[in-house]
């Protein structure tokens, strides 16, 4: 409704500068850092994300990880572990095979919130995470964000 609501979140993330003061998560400014700096202290899920790959749902999940890791760095097994830990919160483990493409609006958006949960952040920006759901997947959707919000 034109508040600014993505606006601030995008500050929030470092993807938009601010005219004044700072945006500091856990001390640091985040206008200051690398975006793989800050992409390790805020994971973000858009109001709108367009998947036009056919990526099966676990790689989805997995791109979570790219913060943590190195250009030329093998997979770890505590990046499988956030990577299934964040499946399972979000329960998303039956259609890790399958392309995000083929997924139901609902099934994306808790894949989108997988992909959040995998890097391991300490702080998460949620855009409108019920926009354009069923009421079935904006119940779910809400449950899970508040279990997130229950377990710190």
């Amino acid at each position: 409704n034109g508040a600014g609501k993505t606006t601030l979140l995008r500050t929030l993330n470092g993807a938009l500068a601010s005219d004044e003061g700072a945006v500091r998560v856990v001390g640091e400014d985040v206008h200051a850092l690398s975006s793989k700096a800050t992409s390790r202290l805020v994971a973000t899920v858009p109001q709108t994300t367009s998947v036009t790959f056919d990526f099966p749902v676990r790689e989805v999940v997995r791109m979570g990880r790219t913060p943590h890791r190195g250009r030329f760095e093998g997979w770890r097994e505590r990046d499988d572990e956030a990577v299934e830990s964040a499946m399972r919160r979000t329960a998303v483990e039956s259609l890790a095979d399958r392309p995000v493409t083929e997924v139901s609006g609902g099934e994306r958006q808790r894949v989108l919130i997988a992909r959040a949960l995998a890097q391991e952040t300490p702080v998460l920006l949620l855009d409108e995470p019920t926009a354009s759901l069923d009421i079935n997947h904006q119940v779910r959707t809400l449950e899970l964000v508040s279990d997130l919000v229950a377990d710190g």
